[in-house]
């Protein structure tokens, strides 16, 4: 009778490790990358009744407050044609894929080979999959299969008329990184520029995502609003040049440091002396005007900080935080938890003792559903104990 009571329980616990254990294997296609891949591999899953658009693929995640499900493993010399198997060994949130809710999914798969840039799909050489549906709950013990058969990247767009991309190559920034790291400017041209005169000019900082094309569209409302001396007037009067603040960690915000390099001083030291040459710039911090908002803006006040030498002026707006007493929403000197906030007129210890009792009602709350689920597990092998006997 023990016998059989101990073999059922195994039976058991091996069919719930069966159903619940959803696997994906990803294969690269040789058509899109014919050589080996080292890189940076996510899948990304969308749940059927998530709030999220049906036309939105999984890839356009994370989606920030909405918990989908996101499984990472870094790979190395991927043959092409060869697959991977992504399981519970992943880097996984909220769970491993073993542990996926019952339902239908949506899910795509990236592998991120050039990492130069914080957007994956402006590089050439990095690959992903289509869209495949599958459904958590289905008695089948398959993996997903996911094919990397799709091209990241995609031809530069053109310069509109009055604009140009500069480019150069930044020998510190080379230096530091270990390979070629090109610095590039959107440069927008007075409408109607004198070739015997010299400028002045508007550095603009993108924000967070944002590069040197955006210089396009600067260009294309310029000339909309010729002849204002409002807004075109300055179109007409100086040369607004858009920089690239990306990285292969985002953006740079243009500051010296030891993760991305000396970014400000590739700026003000190569790029800058580059620009006044080829586009005869005058070469004087009162003829430099700094522009920049969100990330860019406190790019822009950082600039205008450590390098007045070259920049006169700086117009900074909704930039990232500059002070820890308004870090976002959190005073970091002022507050004594940076997830709660204080009620106007509480008192540090009022608020300590509000915290910790917030965190027992919590944690007494998570002890209840283990003890549930506990509970519900001990009845399942209780059925499957009277069974047996």
């Amino acid at each position: 009778m023990c016998s059989r009571i101990i073999a059922c329980l195994i039976a058991f616990l091996v069919v719930q490790r069966v159903d619940a254990g959803t696997t994906f294997r990803v294969t690269l296609d040789p058509a899109a990358r014919g050589e080996p891949a080292t890189g940076r591999l996510v899948l990304m899953l969308v749940k059927e009744g998530a709030d999220i658009d049906e036309r939105t693929e999984p890839l356009d995640g994370p989606f920030w407050g909405k918990g989908q499900p996101i499984f990472g493993m870094d790979i190395a010399k991927l043959m092409p044609g060869a697959a991977v198997t992504v399981d519970d060994a992943a880097e996984s949130f909220p769970t491993v894929p073993s542990k996926l809710a019952p339902g239908n999914y949506r899910v795509q798969a990236r592998l991120d080979c050039v990492r130069r840039d914080s957007e994956w799909k402006r590089e050439t050489g990095n690959v992903y999959s289509k869209e495949v549906k599958f459904t958590v709950g289905a008695e089948s013990s398959k993996p997903i299969e996911l094919r990397l058969d799709q091209k990241a990247g995609s031809p530069e767009r053109p310069a509109p008329p009055g604009c140009e991309v500069f480019e150069m190559r930044s020998k510190l920034l080379s230096d530091f990184r270990g390979y070629d790291v090109m610095l590039r400017a959107g440069v927008v041209m007075p409408s109607e520029r004198d070739a015997a005169r010299a400028y002045p000019a508007v550095y603009e900082v993108p924000g967070f995502g944002g590069d040197h094309t955006g210089a396009y569209g600067v260009a294309a409302g310029m000339l909309r609003k010729k002849g204002d001396l409002r807004a075109g007037g300055i179109h007409e009067q100086a040369f607004w040049i858009v920089l690239d603040p990306e990285s292969p960690n985002g953006h740079t915000l243009f500051a010296d440091s030891a993760n991305n390099g000396p970014c400000g001083r590739a700026l003000v030291e190569e790029l800058i002396p580059a620009l006044d040459k080829k586009y005869n710039l005058i070469p004087k911090p009162a003829a430099r005007l700094l522009r920049g908002h969100s990330s860019g803006g406190w790019s822009t006040l950082w600039l205008a900080l450590n390098y007045p030498e070259t920049f006169g002026a700086c117009w900074s707006s909704s930039p990232d935080p500059v002070d820890f007493r308004k870090f976002q929403v959190v005073d970091i000197y002022g507050q004594p938890n940076m997830y709660t906030m204080m009620i106007p007129g509480e008192s540090a210890e009022d608020f300590r003792v509000r915290c910790e009792k917030a965190a027992d009602e919590q944690a007494d709350a998570e002890t209840d559903k283990i003890r549930e689920a506990i509970a519900k597990k001990s009845d399942r092998v209780n059925e499957v104990i009277a069974k047996a006997e």
